[in-house]
């Protein structure tokens, strides 16, 4: 796999594991809802 991919991976495999430290079975919306809101700040112009 390429590096964003590996980085993807990664990201998704630690919001698994935190959800139930957290104790919130939603916490990967709530991570989504940060990426898209930063991808969409960093476009260029």
């Amino acid at each position: 796999m390429g590096f964003i991919e590996d980085l993807a991976d990664d990201l998704a495999r630690d919001v698994i594991a935190a959800q139930p430290e957290l104790g919130d079975d939603r916490f990967y919306e709530k991570v989504s809802r940060v990426i898209g809101a930063a991808s969409r700040c960093k476009r260029p112009s």
